[in-house]
């Protein structure tokens, strides 16, 4: 008797595509539009390799019969492979869940400068790598002699309750995703942005928990999985739900620069430009404000291909005039008295002599004339008696 794989196998496929369509997202975003690709980019590109290779081997599995199966129905050499197989599949996943943890903790370490939640994300990631490095360690060396982990007819020697450590590798998933999952939330609340965008926000970061969901079934199949003696039937449903959590975890860490994205592919769809005053009158459009990382890549990738930068922070008294077209702008300091011009000359040439068509000359003489006292101060009046000059007598002196 074989139990169907056909509906794991489908699922496996499309999860793997999907996976991969969004990380090539995250990649082309950090890489080509920002120019931002760092670690966090390459820890979750190694989740996803690793991923792909623990996927292709269960559904190699599946479409070959060493799932699915009795026991009594498997031969010796299958037995062997299976064992072998999960063995291997098990240290590598632990890889895979380790690394996109660091991609995720590292992006939300960017997030505040503050020294406490530097600690806190260091700390989550330190005591990520204890418990993956002891795992793996235990996983591999669970028998002696050594040779017993990778043959199961070898009956000489003893190992450990494997069984146990599935168990305990099932449950440091869910607890570190839960942790994870409130870790950045203090952080998010109290950004001074919309009520909307927070909002948003927080459902981005809160989709870590579609992952925590899949742990905690995982954890649920293992109990009666390590009291069935019948490996290749057990091995079914549990490698399906890997499958499904490798996918959705690098899924959830290509989300939050989804909107980057989108910015750029359809804007309209991620509400970028709101209906300011500015906006109406035909000025420059404001962009909307999101996370602290987000910003970052924004404001990096447009400096790179604009000379200026959007101005939004002006010191007090100051004024901001700029013309339709969007090619000059004039910051006016009222407690100076000074007219500052700062000119984007666009397609014009400032060897021209001309701003939109216009002579400076004809600029110069716009600008209404200044009482000596504004500019100088009110003209000094001597207490002293005026000097008295000699009378020109017409004899030389």
């Amino acid at each position: 008797m074989r139990r169907d794989q056909s509906p794991g196998v489908v699922l496996a496929i499309f999860g793997m595509s999907i996976a991969t369509t969004f990380l090539a997202v995250r990649i082309y975003t950090k890489a080509f539009l920002a120019h931002l690709f760092g670690i966090d980019d390459v820890f979750l590109l190694l989740s996803w390799a690793m991923s792909m290779i623990v996927q292709i081997i269960i559904v190699w599995m599946k479409t070959n019969g060493l799932m699915g199966m009795h026991i009594w129905d498997t031969s010796i050499q299958d037995l062997k492979t299976i064992v072998r197989i999960t063995t291997v599949c098990s240290i590598l996943y632990l890889a895979v869940m380790a690394f996109a943890k660091f991609s995720i903790l590292i992006f939300h370490r960017r997030l505040s400068p503050q020294r406490w939640w530097r600690y806190a994300v260091d700390g989550t990631i330190a005591t990520i790598v204890a418990f993956t490095v002891s795992q793996m360690l235990l996983l591999t060396f669970a028998c002696i002699s050594l040779n017993r982990v990778w043959d199961p007819t070898i009956t000489e020697g003893h190992c450990i309750n494997r069984g146990n450590v599935y168990m305990a590798t099932a449950g440091t998933n869910a607890a570190t995703e839960i942790f994870m999952l409130f870790l950045p939330m203090p952080i998010l609340l109290k950004l001074q942005i919309p009520t909307i965008q927070k909002v948003g926000l927080v459902l981005i970061f809160s989709v870590g928990s579609v992952t925590m969901a899949t742990s905690l079934v995982r954890l649920s199949l293992m109990p009666p999985l390590i009291k069935n003696a019948d490996m290749p039937w057990a091995l079914s449903t549990p490698s399906l739900w890997i499958c499904i959590e490798g996918s959705l975890v690098i899924i959830c860490g290509s989300l939050p620069v989804l909107r980057l994205f989108l910015k750029h592919t359809c804007p309209r769809l991620v509400g970028e430009y709101g209906t300011s005053g500015a906006g109406r009158s035909g000025g420059s459009k404001k962009p909307a404000s999101g996370s602290a990382e987000l910003s970052n890549l924004e404001r990096k990738q447009a400096g790179r291909s604009k000379r200026y930068s959007r101005m939004t922070d002006f010191t007090q008294g100051d004024t901001l005039v700029q013309h339709e077209n969007g090619s000059e702008t004039s910051i006016i300091e009222h407690k100076k008295g000074v007219s500052v011009e700062a000119v984007e000359l666009g397609h014009h040439r400032a060897s021209t002599g001309k701003v939109d068509g216009m002579s400076t000359d004809l600029i110069e003489q716009a600008r209404p004339a200044r009482p000596y006292s504004q500019i100088y101060g009110s003209p000094r009046v001597s207490s002293s008696p005026p000097i008295r000059r000699p009378e020109v007598t017409g004899q030389p002196f």
